[in-house]
This record gives structure tokens, sequence and C-alpha cells, in this order.
């Protein structure tokens, strides 16, 4: 990334990146191989070299998890639009472009999902606590009221024996 955002280097910054890739597949991570070859893309992009930007960018499209990558084919998709549109070729920078949007509403969407599920979760948490203060009290009630019940027991006997007591004396 040096050779690309501070000196730009065309030839360092590719080499590092093929490298990067070629480590990435060895360890096996496609993603971050997908990564590599969109960053590949993005560094033709900007020295002008579409054609190239495009070869990059669709490979990296290759190497991404369609089942759960969203985010990373949004990208690819919106940067692959913007390649076709300066190479002049509409229909497939549109075909992109609307391909962009649609992994971004899936985004929106999931994202939704997880809001709501978030809320939800913490929707019934609050409502547990509400309950289990609920039942302390009725605890606290039921044992509140058998210490008096105990209490009034004692207090009678006692009353009982005393009025005995006094009955005795007499």
């Amino acid at each position: 990334m040096y050779y690309t955002d501070v000196v730009i280097q065309k030839d360092s910054a590719e080499f590092y990146y093929n490298k990067g890739i070629d480590i990435y597949e060895q360890l096996g991570l496609p993603h971050k191989a997908a990564l590599g070859y969109f960053s590949l893309g993005d560094l033709n992009s900007f020295i002008g070299d579409y054609d190239r930007a495009v070869y990059w960018t669709k490979k990296a499209n290759g190497y991404r998890n369609f089942n759960y990558d969203f985010e990373l084919t949004a990208y690819i998709n919106q940067k692959l639009a913007k390649d076709y549109k300066a190479l002049n070729q509409p229909d497939s920078a549109y075909k992109y472009l609307n391909e962009s949007l649609l992994y971004r509403d899936s985004i929106d969407i999931t994202r939704q999902n997880i809001s709501l599920t978030r809320f939800e979760a913490e929707k019934k948490e609050r409502e547990n606590l509400v309950l289990e203060k609920k039942n302390e009290r009725n605890q606290s009630i039921i044992y509140s009221s058998i210490g008096v019940f105990i209490l009034l027991v004692f207090l009678s006997i006692a009353i009982y024996q005393n009025a005995k007591k006094k009955q005795l004396l007499i």
C-alpha cells in the first residue's frame, strides 16, 4: 500500500500485491486474495489502465464467497461500474452498478434484521428483569407474611400462656 498510496510506484506495488496474493492462496485464505486482486484493480484504475483494472477486479470477484461476502461484492461491483464507465461502456457500467445496489440492499436488510433481533433481545431482557423484580417482590411478600404469621403464633402462645398463669395466680 506504501507503493500505491505514498510513492506511487506501480511495478513495486504490483509486485508486493502479487506476493501477498500468493501467500494468501497458500494459506487457503481466498477472501484475503480477493482483497489483493481488488487492490491491484484499484491501482490500475488510479493510473488510468481501466482494462487491467477490470481484469483484476473481475478476478477478485471470483475469489470471494457469494454466500456471505455481500460488502466486498458490493464494492467490487461498484468499482467495475466505475471502470466500465471510464471505458465508455455504459451497458456494462449499468449492469455492475445495479448489481452493487442489489448487494447494498442485501447488506441493509441484513443490518436491519440484526438491529431488529438485538432490539427484540433487549426487549426480552427488560421483560425478564421486570419479571425477576416481580418474583423477588412476591417472594419478599411471602417471606414477610410467613414471618408475621409466625410472630402472631408466638404472640398468641405467649398471651395464652400469660393468661393461664394469671388464672393460676387468681
